[in-house]
Order: structure tokens, then sequence, then C-alpha cells
């Protein structure tokens, strides 16, 4: 299964020429696909007929858990998005609060994870 067409991409960097309606259709296709691309992904994993060190690099995984806990849509070459000049330098810093609950969700969940991994017993059951 293909995500990124030629099309979804320009979507994605902001590029398309097309109607608004269109691309938010195309961004609603996008977040489907790759919600079952990540569910095939998990299957994969979970799988032990496949080795995951096979298909996941490590440092491809490190790279994915970057861009998700620093959403670049939520933030925007250090600032905030749509915030203009008129903004002080302070707020311009500040990583957004839902941002921020993101990351603490996401933290607690890997860290949950790994604790079941690092000491059987511990962490989500």
């Amino acid at each position: 299964m293909v995500i990124l067409t030629d099309n979804r991409r320009d979507v994605l960097e902001g590029r398309s020429d097309w109607s608004d309606d269109a691309i938010i259709n195309e961004k609603s296709r996008i977040r489907n696909k790759s919600r079952t691309a990540l569910d095939e992904l998990i299957e994969v994993a979970q799988s032990n007929r496949i080795e995951n060190r096979s298909v996941f690099d490590p440092e491809q995984v490190g790279m994915l858990l970057f861009w998700i806990l620093n959403d670049p849509a939520m933030i925007d070459d250090g600032g905030l998005l749509g915030a203009g000049d008129d903004v002080d330098e302070a707020a311009k810093a500040t990583i957004p609060d839902n941002l921020q609950r993101y990351q603490q969700e996401v933290h607690s969940e890997a860290a949950q994870e790994l604790l079941r991994i690092d000491q059987p017993g511990r962490g989500r059951r």
C-alpha cells in the first residue's frame, strides 16, 4: 500500500493547488491510511515469523518517535504556527499546551512499554 502519492506529498508540504475541500478530504485519507499502516506495522512487530530487526531499523524508529513528539503541525520553525511578528519572543519559544500534553502521553506510554521489557512484571500488563 502506498500512502504518500505525489499529490498527497504536495498536500503535506502545503504546495497543493486543490480547493480547500479537496485538501481537507485528502488529509482525512492520509490520516486514515496512516492509522491503518500503523496498525499493520504493529501486527508485523507482534508476529513470531519475521524478525523485527529485519523490518524496523532502530534509527528510523527513533526518528519516527522524534517527529511524533515534536509535531511540526503544532510548531513551525521554533515558533507558534500562525503567530505573527507582533507576538513576543517568549511566546514563540513556548511549546503549546496541547503539544506538551501529547508529548507527556506518548512519553508515558513509551516508558510503560520499556519498563515492561526491561523489568518483567512491572509496567503495563
